[in-house]
C-alpha cells in the first residue's frame, strides 16, 4: 500500500490525473480482499491491482471515464457463465464490487506514503466525498453508503538474526507487502552490500532492546533465525508476551523441545505452543530460498487467517 500512495503522490506531483479504484465488498471466492487498491494514471498507467488481472482493464478504462466527467461510481463484477466466455468478470465464481473515484491531492495518501496509516471512509454517491482520520482499530467495512476501511496498516516481520535465510526472506516478504526489520548485534553480518534490497531497517542490536522499543502488537510477526539460543529464546518469550501475530524459530525437532522448555522456565509454557517451529510449512525445503519460501507461506497464512 505504501508503494500505491507513493505512486499515486508523484502522479499528483506531476500534474497529472489521479483515479482510485478500491475494492468495497466481496461475495464468495474473490481473488482480492476488501480494501485492495488500485491508482491509475490519466494515460492508463497502474500502480496496485483489484483483482487477479481480470477486471483490471475494465477498473482502468472505468477509472479514466472518472476522470473525464470528475464522477465516482461502482462497478460490479460477477462470476462468468459459460455461455458469456468473452465477458468481463471473475472466473473465480465470486462477485466484486470496486468503487472507482478521481484523486484530489489531499494529505491522506501523503501520510500513507510516509508510512502513517490513515482511516478512510468514502461516501458511495456520484461525489465520492472523502475522510481521512487517524487510524483506530483495522477494519473495512460498508456502513449504508458510506465506506471504511484502514489503510497502509503496517505489517512488520522482525528477523533475528542476518542469516542467508534471512537475506532470502526478507527479500520475498517486502515483495509482499511486509516491512521486513533486521536485528542482530553481530555486526560481522551486517555488511551493507550483504543486505542489500533485503529490509527496510537493519538494527545493529540485541533482540531484546529492539523489541522492546518497537512495541510489537498484534499486527507483527516475528522469526528467529540467528541459531543462537542467547539472542532467540529471549526474542521468543517477548514476541509471545507482546502478542505477535506469528511467532517461528528456527530449527531441528530437538532444539524446538529446548526451547519450549526454556519458555516454560520463563513462565510461558502454554504460550510455548503457538511457537511455530521448526518454521514453515513442510514442503522438503533443504536450501535457504527454500526454507525461506516455506516460511513466507506460513506467514501468509497467519495473515489471512488461514493457520
Amino acid at each position: 500500500m505504501r508503494d500505491i500512495a507513493a505512486s499515486l503522490c508523484q502522479w499528483l506531483d506531476e500534474g497529472r490525473g489521479v483515479a482510485c479504484a478500491i475494492v468495497v465488498r466481496t461475495c464468495g471466492s474473490s481473488p482480492r480482499p476488501v480494501g485492495s487498491v488500485m491508482a491509475v494514471r490519466d494515460d492508463g498507467c497502474v500502480a496496485g491491482s483489484v483483482s487477479g488481472g481480470c477486471v483490471e482493464g475494465a477498473v482502468i478504462e472505468a477509472a479514466q471515464g472518472c476522470l473525464a466527467t470528475g464522477r465516482s461510481r461502482l462497478l460490479v463484477f460477477e462470476a462468468i457463465k459459460d455461455e458469456d466466455a468473452w465477458a468481463v468478470g471473475l472466473s473465480c465464481g465470486g462477485t466484486l464490487h470496486v468503487w472507482v473515484m478521481p484523486v484530489a491531492a489531499d494529505t491522506g495518501w501523503r501520510e500513507i506514503a510516509a508510512g502513517r496509516p490513515q482511516r478512510l471512509r468514502i461516501k458511495m454517491d456520484a461525489d465520492g466525498t472523502c475522510e481521512w482520520a487517524q487510524p483506530e482499530a483495522p477494519s473495512a467495512k460498508v456502513d449504508g453508503e458510506w465506506f471504511e476501511a484502514v489503510l497502509g496498516e503496517r505489517e512488520r516481520l522482525i528477523l533475528i538474526g542476518a542469516s542467508h535465510i534471512a537475506l532470502a526472506l526478507g527479500k520475498m516478504a517486502r515483495m509482499v507487502g511486509f516491512e521486513v526489520i533486521v536485528v542482530d548485534p553481530r555486526t560481522a553480518f551486517l555488511d551493507p552490500e550483504r543486505l542489500d534490497g533485503v529490509a527496510d531497517e537493519v538494527l545493529p542490536e540485541w533482540p531484546v532492546q529492539a523489541l522492546e522499543r518497537m512495541a510489537i502488537g498484534p499486527s507483527d510477526s516475528v522469526v528467529t533465525l540467528s541459531h543462537d539460543p542467547k539472542l532467540d529464546d529471549p526474542a521468543l518469550a517477548l514476541a509471545l508476551r507482546a502478542g505477535a501475530r506469528y511467532v517461528g524459530a528456527l530449527g531441528s525437532r530437538s532444539t524446538q523441545d529446548q526451547k519450549r522448555k526454556a519458555l516454560a522456565a520463563e513462565g510461558l509454557a502454554e504460550e510455548a505452543g503457538r511457537v511455530r517451529g521448526p518454521v514453515g510449512l513442510l514442503i522438503g525445503a533443504k536450501t535457504p530460498e527454500e526454507i525461506a519460501v516455506s516460511i513466507l507461506a506460513e506467514l501468509v497464512a497467519a495473515r489471512r487467517g488461514a493457520l
